[in-house]
Order: structure tokens, then sequence, then C-alpha cells
């Protein structure tokens, strides 16, 4: 699906972040060549590949990267204790790790890791198209439970489920065109494919924001602002701050529809006020 917008709208732009952006030919030719690099040290269909990175373009890149591979990756939260890190490393039996040098000690010494810092060019290898894509069978990702229950559980996704939620959505009233899509749920979300994938398919623009602007909702509503976002995901729990924080500069957003889920949605009156400002926009719940 990115290797098709890649080919037709080749200039448009698929990613950005604090004045730095990709077009799809450039994101396509930037995991070809991670991609072909991983291959070429031994990993394929069948094997587990971790990401522990900050925010960045890379993250997104390494996500398809990985994808094309035939592995599935395995997001690290950098946040996360060792022992959580190395369990989940041994769990999953991950073959080896992107990550970036400021993170590199947040991982065991044992493992494998391949640094990619920046949004620079990480290789200067081969940009064609892998060939042999993933069966529809392979896993794509494996996201880890919270835990909060006993111990957290790696829970694999495939490529054939992924591929039908992502066509499915791209069908759904008022979700069926391009948009300017935030990325705002962590990479160990499984949300976050949603966010990155159904945007590519349609030939939309990703928009990445820092961890610091996750966390606050007056930088949030800015962010939404002056990037032009149009499309948000978001907890359910997330909608009531975002609609207190956004005030009177909720008429001033362009967002067309706002993706809620993952607990009972309650629709309180900042959030009345927030949609009343947004005459065009749908909450789909």
């Amino acid at each position: 699906l990115v290797e098709q917008q890649a080919e037709q709208n080749p200039a448009q732009l698929a990613i950005e972040m604090a004045g730095k952006a990709l077009s799809y030919a450039e994101l396509n030719a930037r995991a070809n060549r991670l991609a072909h690099d991983l291959l070429a040290q031994g990993t394929g269909p069948g094997s587990r590949i971790g990401i522990c990175m900050e925010r960045s373009l890379m993250l997104a890149v390494s996500v398809l990267a990985i994808l094309k591979t035939g592995a599935a990756y395995v997001p690290l939260d950098p946040h996360y204790p060792a022992r959580r890190i190395r369990a989940m490393l041994t769990d999953a039996g991950v073959a080896l790790v992107l990550t970036q040098t400021v993170l590199r000690d947040t991982l065991p010494t044992d493992v494998r890791t391949v640094l990619l810092d920046g949004c620079e060019e990480p290789f200067d290898g081969d940009s064609a198209v892998v060939q042999n894509p993933p069966a529809a069978g392979e896993s794509a990702y494996i996201i880890f439970t919270s835990g909060s229950s006993g111990r957290a559980k790696g829970v694999e996704q495939t490529h054939a489920g992924l591929s039908n939620l992502v066509q499915w959505q791209c069908r759904q009233p008022g979700l069926d065109r391009p948009a300017r899509t935030l990325q705002f749920a962590s990479l160990s979300f499984d949300v976050s494919f949603q966010e990155l994938f159904t945007t590519w398919a349609q030939g939309g623009t990703i928009v990445m924001l820092d961890e610091d602007e996750r966390r606050d909702f007056t930088a949030l509503t800015r962010l939404l602002v002056t990037a032009r976002i149009e499309r948000l995901f978001l907890p359910s729990a997330a909608l009531q701050p975002l609609a207190q924080a956004a005030g009177e500069a909720a008429s001033e957003l362009r967002l067309r529809d706002v993706v809620v889920a993952g607990d009972q949605l309650t629709v309180s009156p900042a959030v009345r006020r927030l949609f009343q400002a947004l005459p065009d926009a749908r909450l789909h719940n």
C-alpha cells in the first residue's frame, strides 16, 4: 500500500516533524535501504526486530523497513525498566534492536544493535523495492500488554489482519480521503499502526510530535493549529483534557475527524463545546 503511493504520488509529503519532512519517494527509498541492510544481517520472515527509539522521522522509517523484510517489529519503550526490556527481548526472541546512541545504555550489553540517529540517511545502499514481500500469515508486529494484571504478554498481529483493518478503515465515511494525521500514540500502543498506515495508504501526511507536546495538552492544541491537523486518534480519556485545553482556540482547529477508543466515551460539556466550534468535524467512537 505504501509502495503504491510512492509510485503514484512520489512528491507528496508522507511525514514531517519539526520542520523536517520526507516525500513518499524519500520515505520508501530510506525504508528500502534500511530493509536491505537488515536482510544482509540475517533477518527476514520469522525474525523479530526491536525498536527502541525516541520520536523521530527514523522511527517511522524503521517500522516500514522492518515490515518490508518480512520480520516483525517489537516496540521497546526506552522509559521501561531494564528488567522489563530484557524480559520482552527474551520472550519475543528479538534478533537485533534498532536504536539511537543516547539510548544504547538502556539495552542489555549483549544485544545486537543498529544505531539510527536523527533523520539522516542511515545507509547508502540499494534503494530498490525489496522483492519477495511478506506472506499474509507472517507476523507484522509483537506488542506487549501493560502487565497490570500480571506478567506482560506479547500479542502478535499478522500482515493479513492489519491490511484488512487498514483497508476497512479507509472505506469508512469521513475517513475515506487523505488527511494530515497526528502520530500521537506510543509505538507500544497498537493504534500507532493505524495512524501510520491508514494515512500512508491514502496518500496523506503523518505529523510526528515530541514527547513534551504529547504530554502537554496546551502545547498539543498549539501543534494541532500550526500543523493544520485534520485527523486525530486519541484514547477516549484524553478527549476531555484536550477539549478543556482547546478552549477558545477550538475555532482555529482544522480537525475533520477525531477517532477515540480504548474505554467508554464521556461526552462532557467541554467535549460538546469543542465540537460546536467544529461543526464540520466527525467524532468516531
